[in-house]
Order: structure tokens, then sequence, then C-alpha cells
């Protein structure tokens, strides 16, 4: 099938781009293809990412018949994929970023992900959590890898006492599931809800997911995390429920007796216990048990470890792995992948130590929410990487938070990373606590590069350097002036304006950016100018937003990439137009000087109680008013005749959309304030609740209504003859009827439409939205000279990710659109339950992707409106693309 060139794409992109230029779009391959020497030795594979809290699996994904390795990440939320290479004793796993994009995603709120081949096919599926619920992505590979959605894409149930429902899974536990009995359908142990002991949910159907909770106290034991192990014969009472924080379940047969023993990892305790079984197939009993396990080199994971067993060394025989199940601040977030190796068989194992950084010793890992900056250091004309990190903790150490210093020790076209010093700065020394990012730039005008240092507070440190070739960093002022950005600062040094000053640009854990401007060359000199720069907001629903900011300039243009907590590398074009405006635009919308005549067109109603109308401005008024893409704080309209008295019960709503005529009213409007408001004559101003960010390309829908007015109100508006529907308005048959004036049905329309201002602040347009993960930090450069712009990322694993730059492009199916037009789209911004409104298209088809390019959805459409659910997907810019009828509709959707 053709597929549509970049150019169209570009071009759909482009309606959403602030101002008349067009932005810049970058591509990205993960890669693994930079060199880092670390300790000596090469790095196998440097740019993984870095490992907390790991969970192993073991799947094929090349099709060659040959087990791989696949590990998720709890804390960072990611799976991490493995080829196993080679033979015999030359056998070895080779990460192999490029399987990432065809793993199903990862939603931000799982704790677990287990693989296991519920249909009998000899293909892996996948166990997922969202929440305290699970969910299945079946195998469904052939000659390349694949997964669909099994049970209808819904969570799995399990009858409960003749109830079905959602099988529950505590989210801070990792349940057991393998087939327990031996009858050909995979089983399920978990702890009761609320509860200390174990529930079995045994499989009904062979090769099948229905489940039937048979047991409630598996194994006659309890563990209540009280005293290391557990209560053998004992079972709690349901209506003596104990809470139990959390525990991961391993099933395995430790004895070869057919039966399932388990390793317990508890919440409270460092150590595993065995726990071995003395019953049958059909009824477990646990008889004893090792409280620390393996008996010779127990595990000694600081908080909460899991268990998993999976052959890892090429022997056919599983081994066990151990990692943190969760990471806290008092768990270790380095050499926390323990490898025992199994030197006696599958079904009577002997588990030997072997290390504690299993797989992470042959990648870059300084623990926890790691920092890339970029800037030359040694004076060489290349990029050098200075790396810092929140933290590291090893077992029975404090936490350590330091910088990494690679040199680049390779060439302008091919970079090459040498670790040369641990200690950088040695910023740890100088008690201004953990977590603290440095960003460089020339202050002093001495020719060599200084450091600004944010730390957690919220504060900026200036460090001196006094040597362009061996950077040699002095503090000169802890605490600039009065700089306080709230909790994490997160500093960049950029001159935005050009005048040969670098500016101060910081991010903070709310998800927003300060701007400070400098105006000395020589002696920084930093002036508040903006504490929401660009309207930025990184922050998602229910979460922080910790923006990271990196600024360069490309094909001539100040790009502005923000990393973040949990939406990935947000991009923002246009940054000198907004910078060249001013901070608050308020045009007026209509010349007109008619009044208002009855009841119908007034947002305020006349001598009515309840009322509601809705008034239609185009997109081209919008700019042609000199309004951009921005956050509408507020909208006034002018009063001409008020009575003075209050309006009770007064909302107003908004939208963006692509209609040019109002002729019934508009649903998914977005509630910007409720109020009880006495207008007054002129400008009778209402400053918005919650923002509502115009998008720069759509005409808006504004809706005012009310309820429970004295009908005494005679309140009138100047008002303009538009010349098109524009002012949709409802009623009811009986004026005193004390109804919800917002619910009031459609009557009619009128190309009468209020005078109206709106008060805007300019805002950078989210161009595109990168990659995902858990704080993402970006750091750009063109590291290997071929024109495009390369990426590495930090992140919460505290490893890092290596982006090569490409061109940027996409491939859709090819249609001949005769033009391109907005899609509505409704609520936008949402929660990731969209509809798309498409009326007059009698069939069309609608694709969904990620603004990297990445398709996640390909639906027929053929109603007047459409159900998209993007719930299950991380927050952040979407992009719809509708064709059909010879159209191409598009739309970015924000899902936060």
């Amino acid at each position: 099938m053709k597929k549509l060139s970049s150019t169209l794409l570009f071009s759909a992109l482009c309606v959403f781009a602030f101002g008349q230029n067009s932005p810049n779009l970058y591509g990205f391959i993960k890669t693994d293809n930079i060199s880092v020497t670390q300790n000596g030795s090469n790095l196998k594979d440097p740019w993984a990412g870095g490992i907390n809290s790991a969970q192993i699996n073991t799947i094929d994904l090349d099709m060659d018949g040959t087990s791989d390795l696949v590990i998720f990440d709890r804390q960072g939320k990611n799976l991490l994929p493995y080829l196993a290479v080679g033979s015999g004793a030359s056998a070895h796993y080779e990460y192999a970023p490029q399987y990432e994009s065809i793993l199903p995603p990862v939603d931000i709120s799982a704790s677990w992900t287990l693989f296991r081949d519920y249909n009998c096919d000899g293909k892996k599926d996948i166990f997922f959590s969202i929440g305290s619920y699970f969910y299945v992505w079946e195998n469904t590979s052939g000659s390349s890898l694949s997964f669909s959605p099994a049970n209808g894409g819904k969570a799995i149930q399990s009858s409960y006492n003749g109830h079905t429902s959602n099988l529950y899974v505590n989210s801070a536990n990792i349940p057991g599931i393998i087939d327990i009995d031996d009858d050909g359908a995979i089983d399920l142990l978990t702890y009761v809800n609320g509860g200390i002991e174990v529930e079995f949910h045994q499989g009904q159907t062979p090769c099948g997911l229905s489940f039937i909770n048979t047991e409630t106290c598996w194994g006659h034991f309890t563990e209540t995390g009280y005293k290391r192990g557990v209560n053998l014969n004992a079972c709690t009472p349901r209506k003596k429920k104990t809470l139990h924080d959390g525990s991961t379940i391993l099933p395995i047969d430790l004895d070869n007796d057919q039966v399932k023993d388990l390793i317990l990892g508890n919440i409270t305790f460092q150590t595993m216990t065995a726990v071995h079984n003395g019953g049958t197939l059909d009824s477990a009993h646990m008889v004893s048990q090792d409280t620390v396990y393996p008996i010779q080199n127990p595990v000694q994971i600081p908080f909460f470890p899991g268990a998993f067993y999976e052959d890892v060394d090429f022997d056919n025989i599983p081994d066990l792995l151990a990692s943190p199940a969760l990471v806290t601040s008092d768990g270790i977030n380095k050499k926390s992948l323990y490898l025992y190796k199994n030197t006696g068989s599958t079904g009577t194992p002997n588990f030997v130590f072997q290390e504690e950084d299993f797989i992470q010793n042959e990648m870059i890992d300084m623990g926890e929410r790691t920092v890339p900056r970029f800037a030359d250091l040694t004076g060489d004309g290349l990029q050098d990487l200075v790396v810092s990190n929140s933290s590291y903790k090893l077992k029975d150490t404090a936490n350590v938070h330091t910088y990494y210093f690679y040199t680049n020790v390779g060439t302008a076209t091919q970079p090459a990373f040498s670790l040369t010093d641990t200690n950088f700065m040695n910023i740890s020394s100088y008690g201004i606590g953990l977590g603290t990012i440095p960003t460089f730039a020339d202050l002093d005008n001495d020719g060599d590069l200084d450091a600004l240092v944010g730390d957690r507070t919220g504060k900026i440190h200036y460090f001196t350097n006094s040597s362009p070739s061996s950077p040699n960093f002095t503090l000169a002022t802890a605490g600039i002036g009065s700089i306080d950005v709230g909790n994490n600062a997160a500093p960049f040094l950029y001159d935005l304006d050009s005048n040969g000053t670098y500016d101060l640009f910081v991010g903070n854990e709310v998800g927003t950016i300060y701007y400070y401007s400098n105006n000395s060359t020589s002696s920084p000199n930093f002036t508040l100018e903006d504490n929401r720069l660009g309207g930025i907001t990184t922050k998602g629903a229910n979460t922080y937003g910790y923006s990271i900011p990196y600024m360069f300039k490309k094909n001539g243009l100040d790009n502005l990439l923000v990393g973040s907590f949990s939406a990935g590398i947000f991009q923002f074009d246009s940054l000198s137009q907004v910078m060249n405006k001013p901070s608050l635009l308020q045009p007026n919308i209509g010349a007109g000087t008619l009044e208002s005549s009855g009841s119908d067109e007034t947002p305020f109603g006349i001598k009515r109680k309840n009322g509601r109308n809705q008034f239609l401005v185009k997109s081209s008024e919008l700019r042609q008013a000199g309004l951009v893409f921005g956050y509408i704080n507020a909208i006034a309209f002018k009063v001409t005749t008020s009575s003075n008295n209050i309006i009770e019960n007064f909302h107003i709503r908004m939208k963006n959309t692509s209609d040019t005529v109002l002729n019934d009213f508009q649903t998914g409007l977005t509630e910007v304030l409720e109020i009880r408001e006495q207008p007054s004559n002129g400008w009778s101003t209402f400053t918005f609740t919650t923002p509502f960010l115009w998008d720069g390309a759509s005409s808006i829908v504004i809706e005012t209504c009310f309820r429970g007015q004295p009908n005494s109100l005679d309140i009138k508006v100047e008002m303009t003859d538009v010349g098109f529907n524009a002012n949709a308005y409802g009623d009811y048959v009986d004026p005193s009827l004390q109804g919800n004036g917002c619910a009031q049905p459609y009557i009619a329309s009128t190309t009468r439409r209020p005078n109206v201002k709106i008060i805007l602040t300019p805002a950078f347009a989210n161009t595109e939205n990168y990659m995902s993960g858990v704080y993402t930090a970006p750091a750009l450069a063109d590291l290997n000279g071929d024109g495009f712009v390369d990426m590495i990322m930090g992140n919460i694993n505290g490893g890092l990710n290596y982006f090569e730059g490409k061109i940027y492009d996409v491939g859709i199916e090819e249609h001949k659109p005769t033009g391109v037009a907005n899609l509505n789209v409704f609520p936008n911004p949402g929660n990731g339950s969209f509809t798309i409104s498409t009326p007059n298209m009698s069939k069309a088809n609608l694709s969904v992707f990620t603004l990297s390019g990445k398709l996640l959805m390909n639906k027929q459409v053929i109603a007047d409106e459409t159900k998209i659910d993007l719930q299950s997907q991380p927050d952040g810019m979407y992009l719809f693309i509708l064709q059909g009828d010879g159209e191409l509709r598009t739309a970015k959707v924000i899902k936060r």
C-alpha cells in the first residue's frame, strides 16, 4: 500500500503550529552504537537505561526458537528487551531497543508484568497490571513478533462466591501465575484483599482465562509481616482481617515432589522465605519453611525483594533472580539485580550466588534520576557529557549524590565517551543536598565554561571554572539572589534574546519554567521576567511535572525540549514569537454598536430566570485580532444597560471547533468558570477558574448559562451583526420555570453576536512529544556531524538512552484530500475518553498516532460521533487524522 509522504503529514501538523513559521520536527532512532569506556573496559550495553526494580521474563523476540530476555522495571515503567546471541560458552545477551516499540505499552500505574503461555500455543503471552486489576496481551506472533489484547481488552475476572468481578491483585504485590494443579489451565495466587491469606484462583478452562476463587487460605498459612517467615497451619477468618502491606509470590517446586512450594518476599524484610508444600496438587498444605533463603548466601535486599525463576545462563536450567519489588529512599537502586545460578536441576534446584548487578554491570547506571548535560569542557570542539543523579544507594550504604564526567574521546563524526571522573565538581561536598542539576556556559567571559547548579529546594548556586581544558570548579555564590522556583530546580543557560548574555531558564517540580534575563556578559545578574514561561506545563493529571528544560538552535529557530515526570519529552516551538509579544493580549472581537434586543441574544438574560447561549468566534477573527496560541484567562462582555442585580449560578464553558456556523448547541465543552456575579456597565470581565487553551487554529465556542434569576433583570450588551449564525440560544416554553438554564434545549440561532474581549496569555505551542518514561531529561546535540540532532535522555532508573537523529518521517495511508481542515475532538484536553464529531461525512477512516509517528489505532468512522478510548495510553499529545470523502481533517489531542 502506498504511503503518504511526510510532506503532507507535516502540513497536517503545521495546522497547529504557532504563527506562520513551520516548526522543527525531529526524528529519532533508539540505538546503542556510541561506545562508552568505563573502568578501563568498553560497556556492552551502555545506553540500556539503568535498572532499579527488575522483573525477569523470557520470550522469543526474534522468532529463532531461542528464548530471549525482557526485563520489566517497575519504577521506570519500561520493558528492556535483550536478544540471546551466540551459543555455548560465547552465548550472551545484547540490548535490542528495536523491540521496545513492538512490545505492548506499559501503563504508568503498572506494578508487575509476567510472561506466561496461557493458551498453550508455545508462545508466551503477557500478563500485566493496571492499578489493582490485570490484563493480558496475547502473543500472536508468526514470522515476526506481535501482540493483540486478550479477553476483548478487558480486565481478567474471577468468580467470587458466585459473583463475577475483576480479579483483584493488590498493586503492591506480585502474584504467582502458573498451572498450580497441573490440569492444563493457568492459575493465580494472590493475597486476599486487605488480608494475610493467599487466595487460589483456579483456571477453569485449559488454555483459557476463566477463573474461580476456590480457596481463600491456600496452603493453610498466613503472612503478617510482623515476623520473618509465615505462620504455618493458620488461617484467619475473613471477618477478622489483618492488613497486609505487600508480598511477592514465586510458585516453584523446590524438592521435586510435583507440588508447588513458594518463595515469598515481604515488604517488611530484606530476606526471602521458602515455604515447603507437604500437600497434594489439589490440596496444598505448607508444612515447613526456611525463613532466610537461599540458605547459603541468602537474598539481602534492603527493601521488599521479589524473586523470579528463569534460565539466564543458557544451560536450560532456570536460575533464581531477585530484585526490589518496589524502590524507596531506604532501598537499593544500584547493584539491584541479584543472580543465583542453579547448579542443581529444574526439579531440585540448588541456588549459588553469582552477582548483585546482573545485566546492570554492562550499562551506565548511576542509581536514580539521571540528568545529562552536553558541554565542551575540554576545549577540543567535541561535546563532553556531564550526568547528575538524584542519588545512588548500595546495600549497607547511605545515599550518594554525584556527577559523572564522560570525556568525548571520539571525533566530530564518531563520538565515543570515556568515564573520566565519578565525583565531578565534588558536588556532594558543598552541602547543597541530593539531586542537584547543573548547566554550563561562560558566565564571566574568561573563555571557559562556568556552572549554575539547581537544588531540591529551588535555589541556584554559581560555580566558576578556572580552566578551559581541565575543568576546575569553585563555588562562587551559594544561593543566587532571591531565586527560588519551588522544589527541584532544573536550570538551563541559553541566550534566547541574542544579546550576547546567557539567560536562565529553570524547571521545577510543578512542571512550569521560570525565565530570568541576564544583562551582563561578565558578572551574571538575573532578573525574573516570567514565572510561567510560555504557559508551559508538563504536569499530567494527578502527577507532578518535574520540568527539565534543554534549549538549542536549529534551522534558525530556537527550540525548547522539556523532560517531564510521566509524559516523555515535550517540544515547544515559536519561542521567539512568544517572547516578542506582550505577556497579555486582550483584543475586542466585534466593533458593532447594536444593543441586544430580547432575552434570546444576551448572555445575561432580560427578564428571564434561566438562559443558555453559545457564541461562535471564527479562527480568522481571532487571528485578525492578533491572538495566538495560548491560554484564555478571561473574557468580557460590554454591558450597555444593567439592573445591577446579581446573576445566580452563572457558568462559562468553551471548546475549540472546526465549525463555521452555529445551527445547534455544541457538546463537549469545558467549564472554565462557575460564579455568582453582578455585571456592571461597560466591559464586565469574568476571570476563569481554569484557563482555556486555544490551539491557535480552531474557532472557539463560548457558552454562557444561568438559572434562578430574579425575573426583573434587564441586562443588555453591545452586539455586532456578523453575517452568519454565531449566536445559538435556548429557552423553555414557560419563562417562569425554575429549571436548569444550562440544560435548556436549542431553539434557534441569530447572526447578532455580543462583542467580546478575549484576554489571552501567549504560550509556546507543544509541537511534539517524544519518547516515554518516568522523570525524562533530554540533552541534544549533533554528535556525529550528520546534520541531525541526536538525543541522550536520562530517566528515573539511573541510566541513559541514546537516540540518533534522523529525518522526521511518518507513513500513513495515501489519499488525495482537497485540503487540511480541523477535526472536532472533545473534550480536549481530556482524560483519555474522547469523542470525534464528523457530521456530513458518510464514511471515513480515523488514524491515531503518537506525535513521534507510532500508529496506535486505525478504525472506520460511520457515525456523526465516535468514541475514542486512549485511557490506557500515557499522558501527552496525540495526532488524530481523519480521511474520507476527499477530505483530510486533523486534530492535536491532549491527554492529561
